[in-house]
């Protein structure tokens, strides 16, 4: 796979102030809230931030939340709405974190954008 597909495909998902159908808002809100209950009292990473919709949510339930996000358009406007929470730029393919650091990682509705056995094999 082409090793700037995350950053080719970034580009069509989650511009910020794009318009975002309510059926799209629940489908969003119930996977993070099942994220948020798996990453209760764990140190907790967020693979594909995008506008930080979820964020919040495993932020609370977790001991320790971290996310990385790829486009930097979506990085600044986190940190404007929500400067309290460590996000990182990067890419999911090669993430600069210890091994071992965090003991849940959620990936949603992004994973399809990866090359999923190197994702996976850098998520390990």
């Amino acid at each position: 796979m082409d090793e700037k597909f995350s950053h080719d495909m970034h580009i069509f998902t989650e511009k910020v102030g794009a318009y975002l159908p309510e059926d799209a808002h629940k489908i969003i809100k119930h996977r993070y809230q099942i994220a948020a209950k798996l990453s209760e009292g764990k140190s907790a990473l967020e693979v594909g931030v995008g506008q930080g919709f979820g964020m919040q949510s495993i932020a609370k339930s977790s001991s320790k939340y971290t996310g990385i996000e790829y486009s930097s358009e979506n990085i600044a406007y986190i940190n404007e709405i929500r400067s309290n929470y460590k996000i990182i730029q990067g890419d999911a393919h090669n993430m600069p974190f210890h091994d071992s650091e965090f003991q849940i990682i959620n990936a949603l509705a992004m994973i399809y954008y990866l090359d999923v056995d190197k994702f996976f094999k850098e998520a390990k």
